[in-house]
């Protein structure tokens, strides 16, 4: 009996391999190779790049969490509230959380510049991935816990196109026909 069970023209089902186990085998070399690469596809660049957007929206949360607390308490903001809410050293760690995420987002800009590199040419997209994380980084920080959210709503929808498509959101719409 044939244990390997066609699933379309590309892959195959093994029912039961010399192991015993059940796996999907690949014939197409392109499937294959994404299958292999433990990345679903994605670049060294793309990695980084969604990492450090996963720890700054962290980072934002945890941020915003914290002011909404102030906010709630006395329903003013400032250093010297931070000081009257959270002590000395709560205030102290919200200042360096801040300025993490910051420096977080900017490394993010560099992390395009440099993927700009790799490819060997600046594209579109890359332009659009610097507004946005600059945007994102200094503008809707302006916006308090609206602008997290925004920010938040984008990085988890880009992540999801990129799963779907294999390209971000903005090489979807300033790069398609790119590679």
């Amino acid at each position: 009996i044939e244990s390997k069970i066609p699933v379309n023209e590309y892959d195959w089902w093994d029912k039961d391999d010399e192991k015993g186990d059940d796996h999907w085998l690949y014939s197409d070399p392109e499937i294959m190779d994404r299958a292999e690469s433990g990345g679903g596809g994605l670049s060294g660049t793309d990695k980084a790049g969604y990492g450090l957007n996963a720890l700054g929206t962290s980072i934002g949360s945890m941020t915003e969490i914290m002011n909404y607390g102030i906010r709630s308490a006395t329903s003013q903001t400032g250093m010297r509230t931070q000081l009257q809410v959270y002590g000395k050293a709560g205030a102290r760690m919200l200042n360096h959380l801040e300025g993490a995420s910051r420096k977080l987002g900017l490394l993010g800009v560099g992390v395009t510049a440099l993927d700009a590199g790799l490819k060997g040419q600046w594209q579109n997209h890359h332009t659009a991935d610097v507004l946005i994380g600059l945007g994102s980084t200094y503008g809707l920080a302006l916006l308090g816990p609206a602008g997290w959210a925004i920010g938040a709503g984008y990085f988890l929808l880009d992540v999801g196109i990129k799963s779907y498509t294999g390209k971000s959101i903005t090489e979807n719409l300033f790069d398609p026909n790119s590679p």
